[in-house]
């Protein structure tokens, strides 16, 4: 997927599939008509072709008068013959990667020789999140297709049928089925969603679709404005954690902020927000903390729906974001979470916390904090739907935006925003001595730090220091709604079984399902 661009995406993806694949599966070798040897050019290919053309037709010619004898049916298996020789020459030549043109805008299909597209591109996505380095400056998402029909509503179901086999035939599953129709009046949406569940009920008779907790987590969240979605947020009851890094496995510690928000808001709607196209359950927990948890949503996203007609669709969509920065993920979910907020209203959190207590008394607010830094957090907010504060910081965002600033649109821009509408010179002196009483701003509550971050960054050791977790609880029980782990300061700190640490038992007390796996 592409916004525009389409002649340098498609040089970008061969430049992402040549590479991976020629570490999955070796360097791709042509086998020309009379030797081995890998094909250097297409020129060389088109002069091989030439030359073995001439030299044919030249036999031809030294064989005519021997072909005139031969009577019709031998002439015609003679001809037939040919043509599967000139076939079996372009198969030859056909390259493991090769664009298929097409009329589709912002899309660009590439077809390839290998038998699982799927394998290839995970391998790829693992790559990019174990470097944390941006791979292409264009191409904004790429997405394994792994089988393709022509668009009559028979086709589609003989299509899935095939694939059924494979992924249902064996086990019984819930599934939810999502369909994206683009360019098509013949197929109406309702008609085939029904008969692909027949052909899932086909494959085995036990399979169930479950729009609400499906075993299979692996949809595309779309939210228009002409009710064509497929889920849609209830406004302002929303607890929103997103995964911006494409993971299509996220980390137990993630998983563990999920259960937390989930167990301690039962009213509250949690959704899981995901930029990877999948969901690895292979391990059972997203299906075992859907089953439990009945307000728990994890869905992936069209995140060109999600900022369509908001403030920020245009900045999006040029994809500046992502350009000549180290940290595209984190530009990513620095606007994600905004433009979350201000389409459905909630509460945002980072998915490097822990929830204690039920956060709906915390409502149209910022995070504040004491340090030097002099900054407002941007790790945890709520806001209602298209609250002004909202509207007022997006084209903020925008125009303070620099790629090679960490948290420019972030806390940045939110303290310039706050100190701005709120005439505060200096968020230091907020709050009065010892006192943890939040301040009113208008319609904008600013509040404490140790009400979501009980530990300042620097002092992030201190949340996984064993034997702490009764000291913590004495201080900040009635003080902190969450605690924040710093993940990307603490990720090589363990966290050990019965050590007791802040983490440790706020996990073990708060996500039990996930606490077992973390380590």
């Amino acid at each position: 997927m592409c916004n525009g661009h389409e002649r340098e995406c498609v040089q970008e993806s061969y430049n992402l599939l040549n590479e991976f694949a020629n570490e999955l599966y070796g360097k791709e070798e042509f086998q020309a008509q009379n030797t081995p040897k890998e094909a250097m050019s297409d020129n060389k290919d088109n002069k091989e072709e030439e030359k073995e053309k001439s030299e044919e037709t030249k036999k031809k010619e030294d064989s005519e008068s021997e072909e005139d004898d031969l009577d019709i049916d031998a002439a015609i298996k003679a001809d037939v013959s040919e043509l599967q020789k000139d076939g079996d020459k372009k198969e030859r030549r056909r390259r493991r990667f090769q664009q298929v043109e097409c009329a589709a805008k912002n899309c660009i299909f590439i077809s390839t020789t290998l038998e699982n597209p799927l394998e290839l591109s995970m391998k790829i996505m693992d790559s990019i999140l174990e470097t944390q380095k941006q791979r292409t400056k264009k191409l904004l998402r790429m997405i394994p297709v792994q089988k393709t029909c022509k668009a009559f509503q028979k086709d589609i179901e003989g299509a899935l049928e095939t694939l059924a086999k494979s992924y249902f035939e064996k086990e019984s599953k819930t599934y939810c089925i999502v369909s994206k129709i683009r360019n098509n009046s013949l197929i109406k949406r309702e008609d085939l969603t029904q008969s692909l569940i027949s052909v899932l009920q086909g494959a085995n008779s036990e399979n169930a679709p479950d729009l609400k907790t499906p075993d299979v987590v692996n949809f595309t969240l779309r939210w228009t404005h002409h009710g064509a979605g497929d889920v849609t947020p209830a406004l302002n009851k929303n607890v929103f954690l997103i995964e911006s890094a494409c993971k299509s496995k996220p980390t137990y510690r993630a998983w563990c902020a999920v259960e937390s928000f989930s167990r301690e808001n039962p009213e509250a709607d949690v959704w899981f927000v995901m930029t990877s196209p999948t969901v690895n359950d292979d391990e059972g927990l997203p299906s075992r903390l859907l089953q439990n948890y009945t307000n728990l949503h994890v869905v992936t996203t069209d995140l060109g729906t999600v900022f369509k007609d908001t403030l920020l669709e245009e900045f999006f969509m040029s994809g500046r974001w992502h350009r000549d920065t180290p940290w595209p993920m984190i530009q990513l979910s620095d606007i994600l979470r905004v433009a979350l907020l201000w389409r459905f209203g909630g509460f945002y959190t980072d998915i490097d916390t822990v929830c204690l207590k039920n956060i709906s008394p915390l409502r149209n607010f910022v995070l504040a904090g004491r340090s030097a830094r002099n900054q407002i957090a941007n790790g945890a907010f709520h806001f209602e739907h298209h609250h002004e504060f909202l509207a007022f910081l997006m084209p903020q965002m925008i125009a303070e935006y620099k790629p090679k600033l960490w948290g420019s649109m972030g806390p940045i821009t939110m303290t310039k925003c706050i100190k701005n509408l709120c005439k505060i010179p200096d968020m230091r002196q907020i709050f009065p001595s010892n006192s943890s009483e939040p301040v009113k701003c208008g319609n904008i509550t600013i509040i404490p730090n140790e009400y979501l971050l009980p530990y300042p960054w620097w002092e992030y050791k201190k949340v996984y220091e064993p034997g702490k977790w009764q000291e913590f609880m004495a201080q900040f029980k009635n003080k902190s709604y969450s605690i924040h782990a710093y993940e990307n300061k603490s990720k090589r700190l363990k966290i050990v079984q019965g050590s007791d640490s802040v983490y440790e038992g706020a996990a073990r007390n708060f996500c039990p399902f996930t606490h077992p796996l973390l380590a």
